[in-house]
């Protein structure tokens, strides 16, 4: 909450001063010389009417408040009858040869002014759009253009006293009425209180009730100029002016300007508080700067900013654009935004948006800009456009990928056919020419030529399987089997070739039985996949082993071997599509390079997981496991017939690119 002090006790504490010490002022003056303190009192209440008039013609461009300037007006009329009131009375012989009652009509005069002027204004309170000011100021005007030549020229206005020095009944009819109509004013005020100040509401009803005392003291019986009547009666009229006086001022001047350095404190803490940068600039000096601002730059006092020029802090290939965007504001042009990097006093860059206005200010011209430090926008924007531009690459990475197995898989497709008419002719010519001369002289050419073939079957087939693994149709027919007796199996029928090889094979589980769900044709191609691999890359009198363990949670299966092993820089492409390790250490051996993809793409199409653990030139073992899971074969949906090869072909199959196969 904003807090701003000021010195309203000591203002109050001054008024009830002033208001204690007229009475013993008054009473001083009226013991010396009661014509003076008669002419003094009338003085200062015209001095203060007066300066109601000017206070509320002077700051009505401002308040728009016709109540005020309605009360001003009126009361500069008051002042203007009572200066005739002073000018006319005994003695002057101004106005008047020695006529009493011209001066009292006169008074009487302004206090029918004073007490309908503060009822006009107190019934349009309410209605201050509608509340005509020009039109009762018309009549006033009227009214003083009649009743001067009825009192001064044509004495026809109702006499004050009558012959025999008392008041006359017209004076004391009129003394009811207005008391009435003040008593009136007080009602309406009273009533419609949540339209005035606070201090304002105080200061009316405490002039009124003056008005009505002092008026009911003058009019009733004939007053003598030194009774203490007369001295209190002029009292309580200077009472009441001094306090509308104060009701004028305190509305017009000492509340407006409350407000106004309270604004002011709001709005200096507003821009103190406030997140972005704001500058105001005189021609081209700084001559405010905010936190936020001093923050952007970079400088923390505001003394080492005041008077320095803003392109001190940009770049000079921008000096330009700011002269030219300043001299179009001049020009009352209306500029957008503006983005541009600012040198902040460490030399640094920070980006900055900029919103500009220009301040007309007599000759000089200044110009309040609101400064948002857009870093981190700015590197959201490029980082965004970066994503977009990868997602771009990807997109066209994946389309592109997407268009070589489509087209690797119809060449696949294509390749199939004439392919099993070879090696069904390579079959034919193999039963034909068994038993006779030329088959010593053709086995070597047709053993060549199925070993190609199956070559050319095992990449067809990996081609088909990674393309239906990307296609999510790689259909996998779960059942229910031993996992531990497949891969045993599977082991132990290319133990004799591994042997012919010089290689120690070594089979190794933990249970002698695990039933789990799996489909035996992938998962064999697996086996046969991963043993395919360790044969190319172990020498001879290496060592392979294949392991099983149980972990109740996954049935994991190792496949190590004691080869050349795999650079660690390669290990984590191993399982990409197309990735060859480096063959440079044994020319023996050949692939696609879509093997170990399509063993991560059946592992991971059951739930299970596969890795590598490898060192060069001490072999590798690769790892992977199957959950440990059963399913109910009675739901099992039943599906065309799967043609499954004989293992001897399958091994053929898978160990078609390793060289040196003897049939």
């Amino acid at each position: 909450m904003l807090e701003f002090s000021n010195n309203r006790g000591t203002l109050v504490s001054k008024n009830l001063a002033i208001l204690v010490l007229l009475p013993f002022a008054g009473a001083f003056l009226s013991n010396k010389n009661i014509v003076l303190f008669h002419i003094t009192i009338e003085t200062f209440c015209i001095f203060v009417a007066m300066s109601m008039l000017l206070i509320a013609v002077n700051t009505y461009q401002h308040s728009k408040n016709s109540f005020i300037l309605f009360l001003g007006l009126s009361y500069g009329f008051v002042a203007y009858y009572d200066f005739l009131h002073i000018v006319s009375a005994k003695g002057f012989n101004i106005l008047s040869a020695n006529d009493i009652n011209i001066s009292m009509q006169v008074w009487i005069i302004a206090r029918y002014l004073e007490s309908i002027s503060l009822l006009l204004a107190c019934l349009g309170i309410k209605n201050k759009e509608t509340f005509n000011v020009n039109k009762y100021i018309a009549l006033y005007i009227l009214a003083s253009v009649i009743l001067n030549p009825l009192v001064f020229k044509w004495h026809v206005f109702p006499p004050f006293y009558t012959p025999f020095i008392e008041i006359s009944t017209f004076i004391k009819f009129s003394s009811f009425f207005l008391i009435i109509i003040n008593l009136f004013s007080i009602v309406i005020i009273y009533k419609n209180k949540a339209y005035f100040y606070e201090k304002k509401y105080k200061f009316l009803i405490a002039s009124l009730c003056c008005v009505a005392v002092y008026i009911f003291i003058f009019s009733f019986h004939y007053v003598e100029m030194e009774s203490q009547r007369f001295i209190l009666g002029h009292l309580f009229k200077l009472v009441s002016f001094y306090l509308l006086y104060k009701g004028v001022v305190e509305h017009n001047l000492i509340s407006p300007y409350i407000q106004l350095k309270e604004s002011e404190a709001y709005h200096k803490r507003l821009l103190e508080f406030s997140p972005d940068g704001i500058m105001i600039q005189r021609d081209s000096e700084i001559v405010y700067a905010n936190p936020a601002f001093l923050n952007i730059i970079g400088i923390e006092n505001e003394g080492d900013l005041i008077g320095k020029s803003v392109l001190e802090f940009l770049p000079k290939e921008f000096h330009d654009t700011v002269k030219l965007r300043k001299r179009a504001m001049k020009h009352g042009e209306q500029m957008g935004g503006f983005e541009f990097p600012m040198v902040r006093t460490d030399n640094s860059i920070v980006y900055v948006e900029t919103v500009t206005t220009i301040i007309p200010n007599g000759d000089n011209t200044e110009y309040i800009s609101i400064v948002r430090d857009i870093s981190d926008r700015r590197a959201a924007e490029e980082y965004r456009t970066q994503l977009e531009n990868e997602e771009r690459e990807l997109k066209q990475k994946i389309a592109y990928e997407e268009m070589m197995l489509e087209f690797f898989t119809n060449i696949s497709h294509d390749l199939k056919t004439p392919l099993n008419v070879i090696l069904g002719t390579v079959q034919l010519l193999n039963l034909i020419l068994i038993d006779t001369e030329m088959y010593c002289k053709t086995k070597k050419y047709i053993n060549i030529t199925r070993q190609n073939c199956f070559r050319l079957l095992k990449l067809i087939n990996n081609i088909l399987d990674i393309s239906k693994y990307d296609n999510r149709q790689l259909n996998l027919q779960f059942k229910n089997n031993d996992i531990i007796s497949l891969i045993e199996n599977t082991t132990i029928s290319i133990g004799d070739y591994i042997e012919s090889k010089g290689i120690e094979l070594i089979f190794d589980t933990d249970v002698e039985e695990k039933i789990i769900a799996f489909d035996m044709d992938k998962i064999e191609r697996v086996i046969l996949n991963l043993l395919s691999n360790a044969i190319k890359f172990t020498p001879n009198g290496g060592k392979i082993q294949v392991s099983i363990n149980d972990d109740n949670n996954n049935v994991v299966i190792s496949v190590k071997d004691t080869g050349i092993g795999i650079p660690s820089s390669e290990l984590k492409t191993i399982f990409d599509r197309y990735k060859q390790v480096n063959t440079s250490l044994n020319k023996n051996c050949q692939g696609t390079g879509l093997g170990l993809a399509l063993v991560k793409s059946i592992v991971e199409a059951h739930g299970g997981l596969v890795d590598v653990n490898s060192q060069l030139k001490a072999g590798s073992e690769f790892i992977f496991s199957l959950p440990n899971r059963l399913i109910d074969e009675a739901y099992i949906a039943e599906s065309s017939p799967v043609y499954l090869p004989n293992n001897i072909e399958r091994i053929n199959i898978e160990f078609s690119d390793v060289y040196g196969i003897s049939y």
